[in-house]
């Protein structure tokens, strides 16, 4: 588990490179992996993940 100030740290040095969609998307991804973590064990998560990368659009 990552702690608040942790998460927060990650989330502003990832900011910095979300200028561009590239950038925004992995904020995005990094943010709900992280949620996902937060309210969820580790392999529940890891397999919402995957499932959610592996899905056909």
């Amino acid at each position: 588990m990552i702690s608040a100030s942790q998460f927060g740290k990650v989330f502003r040095t990832s900011s910095r490179y979300a200028n561009d969609n590239v950038g925004m998307a992995c904020v995005l991804l990094i943010t709900l992996f992280a949620f996902t973590l937060m309210i969820s064990d580790r392999a529940k998560s890891w397999r919402l993940l995957l499932g959610v990368m592996t899905k056909p659009t």
